[in-house]
Order: structure tokens, then C-alpha cells, then sequence
């Protein structure tokens, strides 16, 4: 969370804007440095982020 605060562009959290979502934007990081797991989380139009999903990969991609 400090990475993805501090630097949401860093490469290393594969950072995914996930399709579909207009409002709000949805937006996935891979939690885990062998991204077994990752992330959802929604930002909002003042700057605030939401966490939304945390999991594996397989079952974001279901529900993310």
C-alpha cells in the first residue's frame, strides 16, 4: 500500500485499469512479488482509493 501510495505508476505493481469500469475507475496491483495475489481497489474523483477485493488471482478475475 506505501507503493502503490507513493508511486502508483511503479512497474512492479502491474497496475491494471480494469474494463468496464467508467465510474467508478477500478483498478487492480499485484499484492505479492510472485503475484500469486493481487488487489482491487476504486479511486474516487477527489483522490480517495477504496480498497475493494484482496485475493488470489484467479478469483479477482472473477469478481474483481
Amino acid at each position: 500500500m506505501r507503493k502503490l501510495a507513493t508511486n502508483p505508476r511503479a512497474g512492479s505493481l502491474r497496475l491494471h485499469k480494469l474494463n468496464g469500469y467508467s465510474n467508478p475507475n477500478v483498478f487492480t496491483i499485484d499484492v505479492t512479488t510472485n503475484k500469486a495475489y493481487k488487489l482491487s481497489y476504486e479511486k474516487g474523483e477527489n483522490g480517495d482509493i477504496l480498497l475493494r477485493r484482496v485475493g488470489t488471482h484467479k478469483l479477482l478475475n472473477k469478481v474483481a
